[in-house]
């Protein structure tokens, strides 16, 4: 905003016209601005990070008070890469029936108490900020179907379990260390926690997330795949490859509607004999294990088209592999 500001400052104080930043003595926060000409005739021209800090406030509200006229009749809001540390302070002025508010690609660090205001919000994206913390307030909004924080520096979230229609919940590449609470909620789809720093699941952490279709669990440091995790019915996708894993129970074979299972860069030396009941699997990662034979129930898998085997210590495949007609790469 610094830049922008130096880009359109004209020498003039925002409202000069009107008067608002006019001063008869020619000073600026009480101090003489011709006082030191006489040594240096640059020096009176130059801005003071608070002056700075003034005229980056006007512009803005400026730059945005269009869209929250625009807001109020749309319920929809975009104030998307203007360098905001902060949500903005006309955030208190914004309708309570706001639906969808993006604050994207900003420098925001925290999600304040005031969160709560915005009860009719369906879409919240925060995606590429610096946030580091977000109130206990954000369970307030239980109309929230997608709540995207993406990108960014949070290592702990408060409990979302009362974000009772939450549909789809992004946390990829945050700090996260453990699971968020989200226990519970039956109607969310899509949970995406890629690139975080998780360590252990529990079987609790998946009660009731009997809607779940897309679990993105990638590039963590996960070591054990909770027997729970075979209760989730209605799962499509899962991605639990990039981790230090190095069994897979078997109840994972119960995920007989999964299509697209990603195991690679993980510690597997074997895998389960029941996986021939993954009848719908149409993509198969396995790369970079240490896998060392495959059961033949593999060759069940009438749907596989991918199948990704590099990299292991496989000495022999099945020999009904050909039976996989559908099988491309």
């Amino acid at each position: 905003l610094k830049d922008r500001t130096t880009q359109e400052y004209d020498g003039s104080t925002p409202h000069e016209e009107d008067g608002e930043f006019e001063n008869e003595d020619d000073t600026v926060d009480g101090e003489d601005v011709d006082g030191e000409e006489e040594n240096n005739d640059d020096e009176g021209q130059k801005l003071s990070e608070e002056d700075f800090a003034n005229i980056a406030r006007f512009l803005s509200y400026e730059m945005i008070s269009d869209d929250l006229a625009h807001a109020r009749i749309t319920n929809f809001l975009s104030l998307v890469n203007l360098d905001l540390t902060v949500i903005p302070s006309p955030f208190t002025e914004l309708p309570s029936t706001l639906t969808y508010l993006d604050l994207s690609h900003n420098e925001i660090k925290h999600v304040q108490a005031s969160i709560q205001e915005l009860a009719m919000l369906d879409r919240l994206i925060l995606f590429n900020n610096i946030i580091e913390k977000v109130s206990s307030k954000i369970s307030c909004l239980t109309n929230l179907s997608v709540l995207d924080l993406c990108h960014n520096d949070l290592s702990h979230l408060p409990n979302l379990a009362n974000l009772s229609s939450l549909r789809r919940l992004h946390l990829t590449n945050n700090k996260l260390v453990s699971f968020p609470v989200v226990a519970g909620l039956t109607r969310l789809a899509r949970l995406h926690l890629q690139g975080n720093m998780i360590t252990n699941l529990s079987d609790e952490m998946f009660d009731k997330l009997e809607s779940l279709t897309d679990l993105d669990l990638s590039e963590n440091k996960i070591r054990h795949i909770p027997t729970s995790l075979g209760a989730l019915s209605s799962l499509l996708i899962l991605k639990l490859n990039n981790n230090k894993i190095g069994h897979i129970p078997s109840e994972l074979c119960s995920l007989t509607r999964l299509t697209v299972l990603h195991m690679e860069h993980n510690h597997l030396t074997s895998l389960p004999t029941c996986m021939g009941n993954l009848t719908s699997l149409g993509e198969l990662h396995l790369a970079s294990n240490q896998i060392s034979r495959l059961p033949d129930s593999l060759c069940d898998l009438q749907s596989l088209k991918m199948l990704l085997l590099s990299n292991n210590r496989l000495r022999r495949i099945p020999a009904r592999i050909g039976e996989l007609s559908m099988l491309t790469f």
